[in-house]
């Protein structure tokens, strides 16, 4: 996946039950003063050296680290805008530690519909601006504006722009959006469009009026003011065979049809709804659906196959179809022509049981919760047409699931309850189809014979692993009391590679909407997390409850030190988890320390503090999961992949991040980081 498609983050890119979190705290937790990091000489430190009135180490393992700067929205010059950075030189504590940052600027523009209009106009729009900056294995910030009617003054920087464009309406007023973004003047942006306005249809639905379709337009350069002009969309048919349908069959009617981009799922053009005045007959018994669609082809990228999606109106139990729009302008160059897609089989109405695991056969105990169905394969559908099925329901109190499917494979997660000593997890199911008479296809739906009920089928919820272990503070400061310890998925892969394949990699393939579509994105772990309380934590509810020691689950174990105490975080990558784990006495190092101000340099005044900040350290981790000491020449993973497509050799690349430490500046700008020496 390249580097910039990584960087627009949509809400389906969310992993499985990562929003899952939950803390269990002991009714007997400490009470009272918070075990503090204090010396007054180097014989109170062990191993280490008193510095500042703390031990520290003499010197850490941690030299170079990704610092994110997060300033309030209410900041000067920086507000809401974060800062991403490597530092260097972290291994040895510090007094004079600065982060400079930039300050923000702010891309005033409009967008002119270009030759889709006569005259040459601005429009109402909603713009998204990423900037193309690498960010290092975290999702990139976006920055979001919609344009407001505003007069062009004579004084105005951006005036000469904007009147010698001829943008400007005959009352002087334009459409301009304005962005506040990281202070590089120099950077790329990918900007994408959206209309504000939907435009008014003809009877034969073709807009009628002054507008833009949504587009996606990269390496956008921006100097304070910029031009966008829309790019002429692409209008041709989409043409969609469907049967003849008689009273009380089903039709397409009320099915939308858009085009999307093929990993970002950013819609690319018009939304068209499809109507029975759309459909003709062929003289054959059959008929098709045609409709004119408008669409924009991704500005910067020969590499994007946009994907054609055709989607069933809500309540309608059916598939959603996606086709790459090439594939089906194969036989005509100058229409979309879908294959012959219908009709789908009938929905099937599924009854099945959710229990807790080897419970089943005697007294089987209900699990509540929530499943999600996606279809890996659908039957009745045609060889060569990808066509997707989710669906998730709540289980109540007596683990019943009930819902209507189409008939096919399904993978289904499980979220138990919180609180039940269970684990989330991952299993398969079948749906069959119901026969037609003496036929071997599946019933199209609405017909007589479709829709029958199918009962008996059982979800086994796996007992969660159970992980504990005690906590203590290096140099002899006691037990870590009321740091939190949480277990973090650790697992870098995106997509659920088939057993037998090359996970590396397979691993590293972009994966993109129709991926997740059809089910081949992978699951991904709860974070479970517990409070240090007499020096022990337990984690009662980890998602491991299916794993082997042939096939245990990776976490990572981050113990955040209470604030305040100058302890650092105890880090231990890729613990590995088969079940139940007793981790002994962890023992948090001796850390390093960094005292310093976040501010905004200035050549002629006094520098800004910046009140506030949240600062946030991380390390680097390459694409097998290890820390990456030295990041100076690597690539971004997804852009090395694509390197590697390219012919170039297998070259280590920036994959993840873990979070290390975390502080705040105070009111005057001056922070304390607190860094482990070493990570375990």
């Amino acid at each position: 996946m390249t580097a910039w498609l990584r960087r627009i983050v949509l809400p389906w890119l969310v992993p499985f039950a990562a929003l899952s979190c939950t803390v269990h705290l002991d009714s007997t937790s400490a009470s009272g003063s918070l075990p503090e990091n204090q010396c007054t000489d180097n014989s109170d430190c062990g191993l280490g050296k008193c510095w500042s009135g703390a031990c520290v180490a003499y010197g850490g393992d941690l030299s170079s680290l990704l610092v994110e700067v997060a300033p309030p929205t209410s900041a000067q010059l920086v507000g809401g805008i974060r800062d991403l950075r490597i530092l260097s030189g972290l291994d040895q504590s510090n007094e004079d530690t600065k982060i400079d940052l930039r300050p923000a600027t702010t891309v005033r523009g409009f967008v002119s519909p270009g030759t889709n209009c006569p005259g040459e106009r601005s429009v109402q729009v909603r713009v998204t601006v990423t900037p193309q900056e690498e960010s290092y294995g975290l999702s990139a910030q976006s920055y979001v504006a919609e344009t407001q009617q505003v007069l062009v003054d004579a004084t105005d920087p951006c005036g000469p722009l904007l009147r010698g464009s001829g943008t400007a309406a005959n009352d002087g007023s334009v459409y301009e959006f304005a962005v506040t973004v990281p202070g590089n003047l120099q950077s790329l942006y990918d900007v994408y469009v959206e209309p504000l306005v939907a435009p008014a249809l003809s009877d034969a639905g073709v807009p009628v009026a002054c507008s833009v379709v949504p587009q996606l337009k990269r390496g956008v350069s921006a100097s304070g003011c910029v031009k966008v002009i829309a790019d002429t969309p692409v209008t041709e048919p989409v043409v969609i065979p469907w049967p003849a349908s008689a009273a009380g069959e089903p039709s397409l009617d009320g099915y939308t049809v858009d085009v999307i981009h093929p990993v970002t799922g950013a819609v690319l053009s018009d939304t068209v709804v499809l109507r029975a005045s759309d459909w003709s007959p062929d003289g054959q018994g059959g008929g098709s659906y045609t409709r004119p669609l408008r669409f924009s082809l991704v500005a910067g990228d020969t590499t994007a196959k946009e994907l054609v999606r055709l989607t069933p109106p809500t309540g309608v139990v059916a598939p959603t179809i996606y086709a790459e729009r090439a594939a089906l302008e194969a036989a005509r160059p100058d229409k979309a022509v879908f294959p012959n897609i219908g009709p789908f089989p009938s929905p099937v109405l599924v009854e099945s049981w959710v229990w807790q695991e080897g419970t089943e056969a005697d007294h089987p105990v209900a699990v509540p919760g929530s499943v999600e169905l996606t279809a890996t394969k659908l039957d009745g559908v045609r060889a060569g047409i990808f066509a997707t099925h989710t669906v998730t329901v709540d289980v109540g109190e007596d683990g019943k699931l009930s819902t209507r499917l189409l008939p096919g494979e399904y993978r289904a997660r499980i979220v138990p309850r919180v609180g039940l000593g269970l684990a989330a997890a991952e299993t398969r199911i079948s749906v069959a189809c119901t026969k037609t008479g003496t036929s071997t296809d599946c019933a199209a739906s609405g017909s007589a014979d479709g829709g029958a009920p199918q009962a008996g089928k059982l979800i086994s919820v796996p007992r969660a692993a159970r992980v504990t272990g005690g906590l203590v503070n290096a140099a002899g400061g006691g037990a870590a009391d009321r740091a939190t310890v949480e277990l973090r998925a650790a697992t870098i892969d995106r997509r659920a590679c088939p057993f037998g394949q090359d996970a590396a990699a397979c691993s590293e393939e972009p994966l993109g909407v129709l991926d997740v579509a059809l089910g081949e994105d992978a699951f991904v772990p709860r974070t479970s997390s517990a409070v240090v309380n007499g020096g022990q934590f337990v984690l009662p509810e980890v998602d491991c409850g299916s794993c082997t020691a042939e096939g245990p689950a990776l976490f990572d174990l981050v113990a955040r030190s209470a604030d305040g105490t100058a302890y650092p975080w105890f880090v231990r990558p890729n613990v590995s988890v088969a079940g139940d784990l007793a981790l002994g006495t962890l023992t948090v190092p001796l850390p390093i320390i960094h005292h310093g101000v976040v501010e905004i340099p200035s050549p002629d005044r006094e520098a800004v503090p910046i009140a506030n900040a949240l600062i946030r350290a991380y390390v680097l981790r390459d694409q097998s999961g290890a820390v990456i000491d030295s990041p100076a020449g690597l690539q971004d993973c997804g852009t090395a992949a694509t390197t590697r497509k390219a012919g170039s050799p297998t070259a280590r690349c920036i994959r993840s991040v873990l979070q290390v430490a975390e502080t705040r500046a105070g009111p005057d700008g001056r922070f304390e980081l607190v860094l482990p020496s070493a990570l375990e």
